[in-house]
């Protein structure tokens, strides 16, 4: 199930999420348009579908979202291909923009059997 949203997942669609991906989800997010791409196992895929709808290549960052325990993990490797990443690197802006999106567009979805949502004090970085 490829998402592609500007909006907030909703339960139906995070149970979907987490039963095709037993857990782990990768996701491309346009910084700059608030938009989220979700629900493929191929990154280049997730970023192909952002530049599809207009994303430019220095707005898109990828990461990645353990949905048992709210970590997410953004890979600088993956990330290069940004142009701004490679020129200032993974900045705390880039950083605080990526978990406050990634904190709204999840904001339903329950971590480790526990009724208590993803909130920004929930999320780490690797």
């Amino acid at each position: 199930m490829l998402c592609i949203k500007k909006l907030k997942f909703t339960k139906k669609e995070l149970q979907k999420l987490v039963e095709d991906f037993d857990g782990y989800l990768w996701l491309a997010v346009d910084i700059n348009r608030s938009i989220i791409s979700a629900g493929d196992e191929f990154m280049a895929d997730l970023r192909g579908v952002l530049l599809a709808q207009r994303s430019r290549t220095e707005d898109i960052v990828t990461a990645g979202i353990d949905l048992k325990t709210g970590e997410i993990y953004i890979p600088y490797t993956i990330n290069r291909l940004n142009p701004e990443v490679r020129r200032t690197g993974l900045t705390d802006e880039i950083r605080d923009r990526v978990e406050d999106l990634i904190s709204y567009f999840f904001a339903e979805m329950p971590i480790s059997n526990e009724a208590t949502p993803i909130s920004a004090n929930s999320l780490a970085y690797n």
